[in-house]
């Protein structure tokens, strides 16, 4: 779920520098790290963007995309999605003997299209399982396969969350939010998210005392509705006073 643009650009930056550090233990030598959003991106999808002759067309996407061939792709199970990922040709014996399958053949089935006749049968033999039992089995017999958590369930994971995915922090208005703590971690330098999101014009006060308006023009542009702070954050001028009071 990270942007293509701007996320991935800061994570490949941020290699980039390791990688040019290591390389100047070993060789003595510095280095410049050079990249742009454009190019960031195109390296992220050089399969989309590659042409040859014969080249097979790009896969078409979507919001409802399952796959993009039949043993790599999602299937519905009685309670849920499981997501295959065969790549071998031994991943995909596997399956197809574990779903019963003999029959395929077995080198066309790694090529097979996500919504051809295979896809079918697969699609068929899984819609009655129990998605985590039938995920546990296909891994225990050699497939590359493992349940899809969707929505809350990815918040209420224990491993995600022994492992250090998400945090709590305290909102104002709603509470205790829980959220992804960070993209990457360093041995040696913190990382992750310092402050949660503000609510809209919850700084309003702050920058504009920082730019240098008074409490009076302050209050003025309040009163006016010209800017406003959240509900639960609402100021007034103290009379006399230096300062905005918050209640």
């Amino acid at each position: 779920t990270m942007a293509v643009n701007d996320v991935a650009t800061a994570g490949i930056v941020a290699f980039g520098i390791i990688t040019a550090l290591n390389a100047r233990e070993v060789t003595g030598r510095g280095q410049e790290v050079l990249t742009s959003l454009m190019a960031q991106s195109l390296t992220y999808q050089i399969g989309e963007v590659v042409s040859y002759a014969g080249r097979p067309p790009n896969d078409l996407g979507g919001r409802d995309c399952t796959g993009v061939r039949a043993l790599e792709r999602y299937y519905r199970c009685a309670d849920g999605w499981i997501a295959l990922s065969c790549e071998t040709l031994d991943e995909a014996r596997n399956v197809l003997e574990f779903l019963a399958m003999d029959d395929a053949d077995l080198a066309a089935s790694l090529s097979a299209t996500r919504d051809g006749d295979l896809a079918h049968r697969i699609a068929a033999a899984l819609a009655s399982q129990p998605r985590d039992a039938t995920a546990l089995a296909l891994w225990a017999a050699g497939v590359p396969a493992a349940p899809v958590h969707v929505g809350p369930e990815v918040f209420n994971n224990g491993w995600l969350r022994e492992n250090g995915l998400f945090e709590d922090w305290q909102h104002g208005r709603l509470g205790i939010i829980q959220s992804v703590r960070s993209y990457a971690d360093f041995s040696a330098t913190p990382s992750g998210f310092k402050y949660p999101t503000p609510d809209l014009g919850e700084h309003s006060v702050e920058i504009l005392r920082e730019l240098g308006y008074t409490d009076d023009r302050i209050q003025h542009l309040l009163d006016s509705g010209a800017i406003f702070e959240p509900a639960t954050s609402r100021a007034h001028v103290r009379d006399g006073g230096a300062a905005l009071a918050t209640q």
